[in-house]
């Protein structure tokens, strides 16, 4: 998929909800390939933070996926 398509998945997440500050897409290394902000907020973590919570979260996903199978 492009990175343009995620990019607007992105934006169609943050309007869903105005609490929603941040959405982004990982692939499965963890690595993002898209993000959005809500605009006028201040990030709760930086980009490094995000993007070490985004390997984290991908890394427990595939941990639960491989639990699941056995």
């Amino acid at each position: 998929m492009s990175e343009h398509l995620f990019s607007d998945i992105c934006k169609q997440i943050l309007r869903i909800d105005e609490s929603i500050r941040f959405a982004g897409v990982a692939n499965k290394m963890g690595s993002l390939d898209a993000t959005a902000y809500r605009q006028g907020l201040s990030p709760l973590m930086s980009r490094d933070q995000t993007s070490q919570y985004a390997i984290q979260a991908v890394l427990r996903a595939s941990t639960r996926q491989d639990l699941k199978q056995i």
